[in-house]
């Protein structure tokens, strides 16, 4: 199992339509092969003017994520992209278990 660790920091100005969009967005995710579940959570900061969120998305394995990446990553970033602009920003990371 591994873990797709996607970090996003919003605009306070679009929050409540972007967090609404984010958990429709996170369901769908789950219609991919080997997705399994996901996990969201709100990140501590002190920055006044933006909400940091973290979302954890658990896949059976490294091939299901490779699939994904390869063919239909594009397609899901750019529906956040077009509906909001650059009032958000994302970071993605890979996450394994240490043997």
């Amino acid at each position: 199992m591994i873990i797709y660790e996607v970090n996003l920091s919003v605009s306070k100005s679009i929050f409540c339509k972007f967090k609404k969009w984010l958990n429709s967005h996170a369901e769908s995710m789950l219609n991919f092969p080997g997705f399994i579940k996901f996990v969201m959570y709100n990140v501590s900061s002190n920055n006044k003017n933006k909400i940091n969120l973290c979302v954890h998305y658990y896949i059976k394995s490294e091939s299901c994520l490779e699939e994904y990446l390869t063919n239909n990553a594009n397609k899901m970033r750019k529906e956040g992209l077009d509906l909001f602009k650059n009032k958000f920003t994302a970071n993605r990371r890979i996450l394994t278990l240490c043997d």
